[in-house]
């Protein structure tokens, strides 16, 4: 389902041709069930990891912050650790491990490619949780 196009500067900020932003039918359908049902959104049937994460300059996503209680909390991440897989898949970018969650449902268990801010190479299992609905 179409949602936004890009507006660009340069042409006074009309539109951006080619450029435009969607979600998927699945997840409209979602959100819709779950609004007729309850009136509002009580899940987003999406993974999340617990994190605030930054790309890395040297290539990586750095964690910045841990949310308390969180898969990665559980898994024994901590800030300063760098992810650079996620179920194997490399994550250079904070997009890239948007994306690879993204392909991912909340309960599924992944390992985690980390390379502590000691320059130590571990890897841990977590269990995906949810991102909150707004």
């Amino acid at each position: 389902m179409p949602t936004l196009a890009a507006a660009d500067p340069q042409l006074g900020g009309g539109a951006a041709p080619g450029i435009g932003f969607a979600i998927s039918s699945n997840s409209v359908r979602n959100v819709v069930r779950q609004l007729v049902s309850t009136g509002q959104v009580t899940h987003s049937d999406r993974a999340a990891i617990g994190t605030d994460l930054r790309t890395d300059p040297e290539g990586g996503a750095r964690v910045v912050a841990v949310s308390a209680g969180g898969p990665a909390a559980r898994a024994g991440i901590r800030a300063g650790d760098l992810l650079v897989t996620i179920d194997a898949k490399a994550t250079p970018t904070v997009d890239d491990v948007a994306g690879v969650l993204a392909t991912m449902r909340p309960g599924r268990r992944v390992f985690v490619g980390l390379v502590t801010d000691s320059g130590a190479r571990r890897s841990v299992t977590i269990e995906l949780g949810e991102i909150k609905s707004s």
